[in-house]
């Protein structure tokens, strides 16, 4: 029966990662997305390399056909058979690690025998070559690491032979693809207030919701700065901005950018980015930057917006519900402070006008400071 596979393959990273203690990996990392298993084989290169050479730090001296058993959670398998794979260390013209040989135990385990001299005058490296790994069940995050003990072997580093345990020396991934199901849009915090010279005020949320995972990309929103209640003048934003997060409720330090759109010329405006799905429910907020000449009349001080429509693999969604929520957020003078003291920001010296009388309280919050040092 012939396999058949959904939209991505997700390539590998090879981004070091220091251990915990003389040494650092470089991992191979991979996903599959799709609904048919077994996948097709990866071909995955990983390594682990001395930082400390002194003493019994990094691969320890002295050993003789010690053992390191790498192993695969259930789930991922080997090609134990026809393979290519190898290890190897690198090669100077005296070796300090040795590569005796190496076996498969099983589909999900394999042993090396190293050996290692007296010397340890150089930052060596151990090499494991085209390793083939597939999926043969759906996985999250199975890594590719150091047999826990018993099956951990005995080739010590930095004089143990546990390490490097539970790190990874490659992250593995199975998912199911990702299919959009539904979408809505609520109005945020519409009864608190937004000051001028103030940033990442949420306007809106969009939820996006789905099935699976892996596989589909967001790259665009389109919305009308007009929505239920109407954005006074645009002049009242300087930015328009938006976030996604995993979480329903944002918080400008854990969401990720997707996009911006500097001081919007029209009501009607768009925000590209990209966005790769990874879970079944994610979360958009559009946000605005507020200069500090807003205005902030009732007459002209609403800030508003609705979704006209996105777009995902291609495709332009505009049956969200309630695209155009009811109410709007308002904005109001921002609060002004002026330093009386040419001390630190912390001395509590301020004031709400100049020359005035001290606050026992440091700015805080969406406020211009004003620092005019005491006389």
């Amino acid at each position: 029966m012939k396999k058949i596979y959904t939209l991505l393959t997700i390539a590998a990273f090879l981004f070091p990662i220091k251990g915990f203690g003389n040494y650092i990996i470089s991992p191979y990392n991979y996903e599959w997305c799709g609904t048919s298993f077994p996948t097709y084989y990866v071909s995955a290169n990983f390594s682990i390399t001395e930082t400390y050479i002194y003493g019994n730090s990094g691969f320890t001296k002295n050993q003789t056909s010690e053992t390191l058993i790498i192993t695969l959670p259930a789930g991922l398998e080997f090609k134990t058979s026809g393979t290519t794979a190898s290890v190897t260390a690198n090669v100077m013209s005296s070796p300090e690690v040795i590569i005796d040989s190496f076996k498969f135990n099983s589909s999900t385990q394999f042993t090396v025998w190293i050996t290692t001299t007296s010397n340890n005058f150089d930052y060596n490296t151990i090499y494991f070559n085209k390793f083939e790994i597939r999926a043969i069940a759906p996985i999250e995050n199975g890594i590719i690491r150091r047999g826990a003990s018993p099956n951990n072997g005995t080739f010590k580093i930095d004089n143990s032979a546990s390490i490097p345990g539970a790190q990874a020396f490659g992250t593995f991934s199975a998912r199911t693809p990702y299919s959009y199901s539904s979408s809505i849009v609520d109005q945020l915090l519409t009864t608190t207030t937004i000051n001028q010279f103030s940033i990442n005020n949420p306007i809106l949320r969009i939820t996006i919701n789905g099935t699976g995972y892996c596989g589909s990309k967001i790259t665009q929103f389109r919305f009308s700065a007009t929505g239920s209640d109407g954005t006074d003048s645009l002049r009242n934003i300087s930015k328009a901005k938006v976030y996604y997060s995993t979480s329903p409720t944002f918080n400008n330090s854990t969401a990720s950018l997707f996009g911006t759109a500097d001081n919007p010329v029209s009501t009607n405006f768009i925000i590209n980015g990209v966005y790769l799905t990874n879970v079944p429910t994610i979360y958009f907020f559009l946000c605005y930057d507020v200069p500090g000449d807003a205005y902030t009349d009732e007459d002209g001080n609403r800030l508003d917006a609705s979704l006209t429509s996105f777009v995902i693999n291609g495709v332009t969604i505009t049956n969200m519900s309630t695209p155009s929520p009811a109410e709007c957020r308002r904005i109001v003078p921002s609060a002004f402070y002026y330093s009386i003291s040419s001390g630190n920001w912390t001395d509590n010296l301020w004031s709400v006008t100049q020359g005035g009388r001290r606050v026992i309280a440091s700015p805080t919050g969406p406020a211009l400071s004003i620092l005019i040092p005491a006389p």
